[in-house]
């Protein structure tokens, strides 16, 4: 009797798992080797204090990515970010590569929150919430700008590094320490094969014309001292001025 019903409640589990482990609803992904599932695929907190003209969310800080993202070097090879080097080349969003001329912020040890985005590729990807990342237009089938934490599941990535479209398939929230934040002439990289401006917290593009002076004078703006830690001078400016204009988006 006993054995007839641990046979039983077998056949049940296995059907509400389906054949591959996953419950109803539910699909075993290969290439991230876990279940996906629709109503659990954003699992990190959209709530927070809001800025009043924007409507976005007060981040207090800048944007970034952890010290294991990877970027491509001329080599073919690729180099996680906490190993690179100011004047060492870089893919970027321009198809060329272009030497880091610096840091916009980093910090080696701190506890900094992430938001990974896994998406149907053989890769994800981890930036900070306000850090701004290109996203796929469907209307005018061109790249546009958008702050990681407005993505949503659906969403089509540009994964440069395969030439592929990457649809977003899962967002979730992780805790690594350290952050950093390159900056190239284009304001561009790809980071793990995706196309990411180098900018947060305002828009691209009045982030790259704001930093035209860094872009051109990385030595004299950006510092580029060897040790470096935290925002430099130059940076810390703009982002006052972009506060006080109320420009900051997140």
């Amino acid at each position: 009797m006993r054995a007839l019903f641990l046979f039983l409640l077998v056949i049940c589990v296995s059907t509400a798992l389906g054949s591959d482990g996953c419950a109803d609803g539910c699909e075993f992904n290969t290439q991230i080797g876990e279940c996906v599932c629709p109503e659990h695929s954003q699992t990190y907190s959209k709530s927070c204090d809001k800025n009043p003209r924007t409507g976005k969310c007060k981040t207090g800080g800048g944007g970034c990515f952890p010290g294991s993202a990877q970027v491509m070097l001329p080599d073919g090879g690729s180099k996680e970010m906490k190993d690179l080097q100011v004047g060492e080349l870089v893919l970027t969003g321009s198809g060329h590569f272009l030497p880091i001329l610096g840091w916009l912020d980093i910090n080696h040890s701190t506890a900094t929150n992430f938001v990974r985005i896994i998406t149907n590729q053989s890769s994800s990807l981890s930036l900070t919430n306000s850090h701004v990342i290109f996203r796929h237009s469907g209307k005018q089938d061109r790249p546009e700008t958008i702050f990681t934490r407005d993505l949503e599941v659906g969403d089509i990535l540009l994964h440069e590094a395969s030439g592929n479209k990457a649809e977003i398939i899962k967002i979730v929230s992780e805790t690594k320490t350290g952050f950093y934040a390159p900056l190239t002439a284009s304001g561009t990289l790809l980071v793990d094969g995706y196309l990411v401006s180098c900018y947060a917290s305002y828009s691209h593009l009045v982030s790259h014309a704001a930093l035209l002076p860094a872009r051109t004078w990385p030595d004299l703006f950006l510092g580029n001292s060897v040790g470096q830690e935290g925002t430099g001078a130059f940076v810390t400016i703009m982002k006052r001025i972009g506060d006080f204009l109320d420009w900051r988006n997140y």
